[in-house]
């Protein structure tokens, strides 16, 4: 990235509003390339894009050089982020079937190169075994590729599923339900480990790469998530 775009992006961050402008719109292809995945999943053409502005801009506000990830690549994921939030207040979310097929040749090659390196792959190593670009691997990896499993393990090293959470007098489906429930009524950082970790079988390696942050904060999070969802469901 140019020392030239790190200016401007900073002075979008300090309020420029102007060069925010510009941003949008020098970047409107990579907008409209993520929301036309969702065109015809329940809301209007122009409103996805509009939800893609928003999730572009917030991407440029909370953008931090110091990770060495290009703005397109760090905005693509909040870019669909932003549009996913505003179907599922709507409805229910169709993942596009090219996305799905993109996010299972990526958790394989990621379960490939860990299982032949004992690390979790970088994300240049994923784009050179499955021929993806950085953006697709990115938002592959955030792409829902089946429903979240109750009989996931709850911590790498530990006995136990989110099954667990659920009061053992319980035995009525609607339980599950409540589970649910109590997955997206967590504040968003802690839903999102919740969402990697159970719902693609991420490790927490994975996840923290996925989320910018280390692995020892991932850990953190998820144990409080699950204390959480416990507290709930008791």
């Amino acid at each position: 990235m140019t020392e030239a775009l790190l200016c401007r992006i900073a002075a979008a961050q300090r309020g420029d509003g102007a060069e925010m402008e510009r941003l949008l719109t020098e970047n409107a292809p990579l907008i409209r390339s993520v929301a036309r995945r969702f065109f015809g999943c329940g809301a209007e053409d122009e409103e996805l894009l509009q939800l893609g502005s928003i999730g572009f801009f917030k991407a440029v506000r909370d953008f931090d050089p110091a990770r060495k990830t290009e703005l397109s690549t760090y905005a693509v994921p909040r870019i669909a982020g932003e549009i996913r939030d505003h179907l599922r207040l709507e409805g229910p979310v169709k993942t596009p079937r090219a996305l799905q097929s993109k996010a299972l040749l990526v958790r394989r090659a990621a379960e490939a190169l860990e299982r032949e390196t004992g690390e979790s792959p970088r994300l240049s190593a994923l784009c050179r075994a499955t021929g993806l670009t950085a953006e697709e691997v990115t938002e592959a990896l955030q792409a829902p590729v089946r429903p979240l499993s109750l009989e996931a393990a709850l911590t790498e090293g530990e006995g136990g599923c989110l099954l667990d959470c659920i009061p053992a007098e319980a035995g009525d489906p609607a339980e599950t339900l409540d589970l649910a429930d109590a997955v997206r009524a967590l504040e968003p950082p802690l839903r999102q480990v919740i969402a990697l970790r159970y719902g693609r079988d991420l490790t927490q390696r994975q996840v923290s790469r996925v989320m910018g942050v280390t692995q020892g904060q991932i850990s953190r999070l998820e144990k409080r998530a699950l204390n959480c969802l416990r507290e709930k469901l008791t």
